[in-house]
């Protein structure tokens, strides 16, 4: 193998860890969780975050809801309120390895949770305004491809944020 070539072979292995795109081992492939929906949360439980400047929304995840499961996926509610007083409640999931999101399901009004018609895993984006789940993974939930820790190291870290904007 020429110089040239190994160099192309570690660039790309590498490439593919930084960005999330690295195979899985075949011998033994991932196995999600089987996912247990939370109560809807309360007020009193919801921790604010700071997502940008720019955002067109405040959010906040369910204290209450957190799990750190042994698939590698942070589990929680997440409230976000528009400006005009919507709000909308999520139940989801991200895995730190392949930063992807996955949403399980939404609140209803009448305080009951709907499944999400398509369920699936997605890449976390950082590029738009309301870029919670890029804030959620990289300040919050992972330390880079792996969980921060358990449930109550992630819950002191969203109650000591250095500026958190009001929800």
């Amino acid at each position: 193998m020429t110089l040239a070539s190994l160099a192309l072979v570690l660039n790309t292995a590498l490439a593919q860890e930084f960005f999330g795109l690295a195979q899985e081992d075949p011998d033994n492939p991932w196995q999600e969780a089987p996912v247990q929906l939370p109560p809807m949360p309360q007020d009193v439980d919801l921790q604010p975050f700071y997502v940008s400047g720019t955002a067109t929304q405040a959010f906040a995840v369910d204290e209450r809801s957190i799990r750190t499961d042994l698939d590698g996926v942070v589990r929680f509610t997440l409230v976000s309120r528009s400006s005009a007083g919507a709000v909308n409640t999520s139940y989801e999931g991200i895995r730190c390895r392949t930063r992807e999101v996955k949403q399980y399901a939404f609140g209803r009004a009448d305080g009951s949770w709907v499944e999400a018609r398509t369920s699936k895993w997605k890449q976390i984006a950082g590029t738009h305004a309301n870029r919670y789940h890029a804030v959620l993974a990289r300040d919050f939930f992972c330390d880079d491809r792996a969980v921060k820790g358990n449930e109550e190291a992630i819950r002191f870290l969203l109650r000591n944020q250095q500026s958190v904007t009001p929800y």
